[in-house]
């Protein structure tokens, strides 16, 4: 169903009451709790934009990259959404798909302007930069799930648990995953996540230290 964009965008000024970030996800559980979350609980600015994450249907089998890419072609026309003032996003996993399927995505992705979030080997790593460097041996999705049971004592993708990811832990997931991975294209070769190119651009700039009493 259509956003209404009536009191987003008035299209004969181009003024924004704020601007749409569109995620299309692989994942259909765990991604659209972490980016809707993220602006629920305002660690993303809820005034500024509106995100809205399109997942995978349950029934259809559109998990795939190039069902991600077509899902993010039909938001575009339903929601008659213009990059350049909305953004739209491809979150994609590396362990499923390998560098072909990827690699098509990512032709797609540039052809259209939408950009690409693909995390190796799955989305639970961008989870585990929240809480920790170490991804040793985390090229797998079950050894993401483990050490993510690990770090945070239960970890289940149909519920996730948004108090395991405030504001400063997300800064530093982004802070990790830049550092480890700073090229702009392509996707990690070893584990890690392109997730930091979505969500930093959106958090809100850091408040200044407070001045000194002395």
């Amino acid at each position: 169903m259509a956003i209404e964009r009536t009191r987003l965008l008035d299209r004969r000024t181009q003024h924004r009451d704020a601007w749409l970030c569109v995620v299309v996800t692989e994942g259909e559980r765990t991604e659209p709790q972490y980016f809707l979350g993220l602006q629920e609980r305002g660690v993303l600015p809820r005034t500024r934009f509106k995100i809205e994450v399109i997942p995978p249907s349950p029934t259809q089998h559109d998990s795939a990259p190039n069902h991600v890419c077509q899902r993010a072609d039909q938001a575009m026309q339903e929601r008659r959404l213009v990059l350049g003032l909305d953004q739209v996003w491809l979150v994609l996993d590396v362990d499923r798909w390998g560098d072909a399927k990827l690699d098509e995505a990512r032709k797609h992705a540039r052809e259209r302007g939408y950009g690409l979030a693909v995390s190796n080997p799955c989305f639970e790593v961008w989870l585990l930069l929240h809480h920790t460097d170490a991804l040793e041996g985390a090229d797998t999705a079950a050894e993401c799930t483990r050490l993510l049971r690990q770090y945070l004592g239960s970890y289940s993708k149909a519920a996730l648990q948004l108090d395991d990811f405030p504001a400063e832990r997300v800064r530093q997931a982004a802070e990790r995953a830049r550092i480890r991975h700073p090229e702009s294209s392509g996707w990690p070769q070893t584990p890690g996540s392109h997730v930091y190119r979505l969500i930093e651009p959106l958090l809100p700039p850091q408040l200044a230290d407070p001045p000194s009493s002395r």
